[in-house]
């Protein structure tokens, strides 16, 4: 068998799953309660649940997370001055320089849990484009990571449909994003309002986040469904 692990990191549950590529079938999956304090208990909680007889056949290790999303989008900030504008270089220094300590500390708890089960599998990360990047580039550039949850729910919903055309929704603790396999510019999908009657909603149009950040995000958006 060729296996490869899958863990999400989210605001509120972390999952975890055992993939058989060959056989295409999910072999065993948990979810287990995300502790910030810790995150590697969280993280271990969610892999003790997995029958352990899978660990030493595992090849791959992928991982996602909305940990920097939501950071950004609770606005939790650093008090430093530094304010956000027009330049999107600039803009992506910022965050990188923001979210880095929370990636860096992401990966080092899932490395030492992994380390806790002795699961060798190569790690990657799935980036804000839906494809994998390595550990030093997500440290390197941690804000390809800002639209990592919710892209593995679109490539999850390409996978399941089996549908040319779709609409996913991913719905966690702190925030929606609503994804159409339908290729549309950033600035159509910045002025969608209510989807499913007030549940699922663009971030601009609640005002939840500054639209210097909003249009940082749509252009990942626009890369990622394009």
């Amino acid at each position: 068998m060729s296996l490869i692990l899958g863990i999400d990191t989210g605001g509120t549950f972390t999952d975890a799953v055992i993939f058989d590529t060959e056989a295409d079938l999910v072999l065993c999956k948990s979810k287990r309660f995300t502790t910030h304090k810790d995150l590697c208990l969280g993280i271990s909680n969610a892999l003790a649940a997995l029958p352990d007889r899978f660990y030493s056949q595992i090849e791959y290790v992928h991982l996602s997370t909305t940990l920097a999303t939501n950071y950004i989008l609770e606005q939790d900030m650093p008090d430093n001055g530094d304010e956000l504008g027009d330049d999107p270089a600039a803009n992506t220094g910022l965050l990188n320089t923001w979210i880095k300590p929370i990636i860096s500390d992401w990966l080092k708890s899932i490395k030492k849990v992994l380390l806790q089960y002795d699961i060798r599998g190569r790690l990657y990360i799935l980036n804000s484009a839906g494809t994998l990047m390595d550990e030093q580039e997500a440290i390197q550039s941690p804000t390809s990571t800002l639209l990592s949850g919710p892209v593995a729910s679109v490539m999850g919903g390409f996978y399941l449909s089996d549908q040319s055309d779709f609409l996913v929704v991913d719905m966690n603790g702190s925030h929606s994003s609503a994804f159409s396999s339908t290729r549309l510019p950033a600035t159509k999908i910045s002025q969608s309002s209510s989807i499913v009657g007030t549940a699922i909603f663009s971030v601009i149009d609640t005002g939840l986040i500054p639209r210097p950040i909003w249009n940082f995000f749509s252009a990942r958006i626009s890369n990622s469904i394009s």
